[in-house]
């Protein structure tokens, strides 16, 4: 890793959560017993809150604006985004967007929702429109025009879907995006890519990452916490040179459970998302082993495994988080004390749609956790890494069906949800289409762009789940990957 002079490079947001969040938010609630019927007071309130994450506080004062503002774009939109929020409440969030476009159709915030909207029911034409009317109001942004690829591509009009991101490409390296260290730059490789030259990609990239060859992640950024690189360390030499067992809980989850028993000899660390007790408990725990790292990238996740995560790191002095560093500095800015201390947590950043770059080291597109757990992974140097219960998509085609959507959907070990709703099931099962096709575009340059700036090699990541929809990464039989974790190679030429 080179060292490089901090102020070559765009470095974003100094502090992604105000530490008098607090005092904003008690100074929006003065505001609202003083105005009790603005509704822009209560807009007011209800953006204080969700800056602190208080998803309950941010919905309340929303319904309060939109009750008393029913036709203002602005109280309609704020009610939209809170009722998304909420997560099961999506097809309400839907029907507000859809107001919201009534009354105000050129509304950004308006048409971006509608456009992802139109894509999970898959109105691709629908879905180009909202995309086109925004590359209108925002003709600098690459990340419209690739949303218009996007639906091209799906409508299987291949050679247009190519153009079209050639051209976002292009707006990643205008006057406006100066390349190779603009603001856009790091989605440059990822639309090159999308448009059919990997080649040009990985140039692209390694004109970001490195120069003659060597890294270029700068490791001072302010917001990085101190002995952040220490941490790195001490997770490094426990897993260099080992394999990584990573867990989701997809439903093929269930056939590593069924063969536990067969990986009870290999030599390997764990690491699990948030919900960590269903493969610590069915799959680790019965043969001896601990969870090594639990990754969580969601506020109320954490809140609702906190209990369990300080029981986990109780009798495992080892175990260790992965947590994105806003998260730390939300609890700074809530007054709560830290769930660990920072030498027991691994960071990452993730709050764009950007890979990292030399003035973010540890940013990570914001996709989903899985993303966030593999680019933190490759700074540990794994040997091989081997994804469980990642299928990116239900089991079946039915989302009604038990057991369709997870692992054990019904563990109370689970953030409680609507899971017994069939609306909300449905909207499950295009959300984790929607997840992973974003994922399959991105988490290739991800990878790739955490490697060059650190200098590090990409190890071998199987998905041990040949149909998983998540298509990076060589999907494998649980069969085939007892064949792989036997032999000594580092790679099977035959899987690449």
């Amino acid at each position: 890793m080179h060292h490089t002079e901090p102020h070559f490079f765009y470095r974003w947001p100094v502090r992604m959560v105000p530490r008098n969040a607090a005092e904003l938010r008690r100074e929006a609630e003065a505001l609202t017993e003083r105005a009790v019927r603005d509704p822009s007071a209560w807009i007011a309130l209800s953006n204080a809150c969700a800056i602190l994450a208080d998803t309950e506080g941010m919905a309340a004062a929303a319904e309060r604006a939109y009750e008393l503002a029913p036709n203002d774009p602005d109280a309609v939109r704020q009610w939209a985004y809170s009722v998304a929020q909420t997560g099961h409440r999506l097809s309400e969030a839907q029907a507000l967007y859809d107001r919201l476009f009534e009354i105000a159709p050129d509304d950004p915030v308006g048409l971006h929702h509608r456009c992802t909207y139109a894509m999970l029911d898959g109105a691709y034409s629908a879905a180009i429109a909202h995309a086109e009317a925004l590359v209108r109001l925002h003709p600098n942004d690459p990340t419209r025009t690739a949303n218009i690829a996007r639906a091209l591509r799906l409508l299987g009009e291949e050679g247009a879907a190519r153009e079209t991101y050639r051209r976002a490409a292009d707006l990643c390296a205008d006057g406006l995006n100066p390349f190779p260290h603009g603001r856009a730059a790091g989605l440059r490789p990822i639309y090159t890519a999308l448009a059919g030259d990997w080649a040009a990609a990985e140039r692209d990239s390694a004109e970001i990452c490195s120069d003659g060859g060597l890294g270029l992640a700068d490791p001072d950024h302010p917001r990085y916490p101190p002995g952040w690189l220490d941490a790195v360390a001490r997770g490094r030499a426990r897993v260099k040179g080992r394999d990584l067992h990573v867990f989701g809980n997809g439903p093929s989850l269930a056939v590593a459970v069924a063969r536990h028993e067969e990986i009870a000899h290999f030599d390997f660390l764990s690491m699990t998302m948030s919900t960590f007790q269903l493969a610590e408990e069915d799959i680790l725990r019965p043969i001896g082993k601990n969870v090594d790292f639990v990754c969580v990238t969601h506020p109320v996740v954490l809140a609702d495994q906190s209990a369990a995560l300080r029981d986990l790191f109780a009798r495992s002095p080892e175990a260790a988080l992965v947590l994105p560093i806003w998260l730390r500095e939300l609890g700074e800015a809530r007054g709560e004390p830290p769930l660990l201390l920072d030498e027991r947590v691994l960071w990452c950043d993730c709050y764009g749609q950007h890979p990292a770059h030399p003035g973010e080291p540890l940013h990570v597109p914001a996709v989903n956790t899985l993303l966030c757990a593999l680019c933190t992974a490759l700074l540990l140097e794994p040997r091989r890494i081997f994804l469980f219960g990642f299928d990116g998509r239900i089991k079946g085609e039915d989302s009604q069906v038990a057991e369709a959507l997870y692992y054990k959907e019904h563990d109370p070990s689970y953030l409680k949800t609507a899971r017994s709703n069939a609306a909300a099931r449905e909207l499950t099962r295009k959300w984790l289409w929607w997840d992973s096709l974003q994922f399959s575009e991105v988490a290739p340059h991800a990878l790739r762009h955490t490697a060059l700036l650190f200098d590090l090699e990409l190890p071998p990541i199987y998905n041990v789940c040949p149909e998983s929809a998540l298509t990076p990464f060589p999907r494998v039989t649980f069969d085939r990957f007892i064949e792989i974790a036997q032999d000594g190679k580092k790679a099977i030429e035959s899987d690449h």
